[in-house]
């Protein structure tokens, strides 16, 4: 062409996009990519197997030590849920962690915690990680305890080995896994989703109004990250098996 300035489109759209020659998924699905110039043109067929549309909110800066008897834990001031109600929560937590061996299973250690108290375990707005000393596991559980909770860690051994931990949240549904836990299926909570002003916190829980941390998790934290939005089944697994 003599004219070389390149024009680009994509037909059909809302499967990918394309700047400079650099095409972006957007979601699954085909399309054809043109790229014009001076009367003359070529294409290329475009195929979208899945697409990575999640936002990095926030990654720990680094290895991290946190100790139940010097009261510390990692304060994200990330408030997740904070328009819950109103909003469609939809996050993705990945977490690599190890508990030293002071561990303590009858402090009820929270390994995660974005959870607003209000004495109703039925309906418990927000979401914790906590090891139950009746069984030795970490139960995840959102917006409810009980029946409807799911397991992040089998036992007090595993949570004091390096493990890689996942979470998913999908307005109701959500879904845990790692290391040594099988990703769940899809669960669906039972209880009414509301907003959660407290900030989401790694190694600690915080009592109602949010000036009192505890149940603190003895340990060390290798990385965190958490998405605005759901990465693929590929990509979790691909954390999970340490990738």
């Amino acid at each position: 062409a003599t004219n070389r300035t390149v024009i680009w489109t994509v037909s059909p759209s809302g499967y990918a996009t394309v700047a400079g020659g650099k095409v972006t998924a957007v979601q699954a699905g085909s399309c054809k990519v043109t790229a014009t110039a001076g009367g003359k043109s070529a294409s290329c067929a475009v195929t979208v197997e899945e697409a990575e549309t999640a936002e990095l909110l926030y990654t720990l800066p680094g290895e991290t030590v946190i100790s139940a008897s010097s009261g510390t834990c990692l304060n994200t001031g990330l408030k997740l849920l904070e328009h819950a109600s109103t909003e469609t929560p939809q996050y993705t937590i990945l977490l690599e962690a190890k508990g030293g061996d002071s561990l303590d299973a009858n402090k009820w250690p929270d390994l995660v915690h974005c959870l607003t108290e209000t004495g109703n375990t039925s309906n418990l707005p927000g979401f914790s990680a906590c090891t139950y000393p009746t069984d030795g596991k970490t139960h995840f559980a959102y917006y409810s305890f009980g029946f409807d909770d799911a397991i992040l860690c089998d036992t007090v051994e595993h949570a004091k080995t390096k493990i890689r931990y996942v979470i998913q949240l999908d307005g109701t549904k959500f879904r845990v896994g790692s290391t040594c836990c099988t990703l769940s299926a899809w669960k669906q909570t039972q209880a009414t989703i509301s907003d959660v002003p407290q900030t989401f916190l790694i190694g600690a829980a915080q009592n109602a109004d949010g000036t009192t941390k505890q149940q603190f998790w003895d340990g060390t934290i290798y990385q965190c990250k958490v998405y605005k939005g759901l990465l693929s089944d590929s990509k979790v697994q691909s954390f999970i098996g340490g990738d």
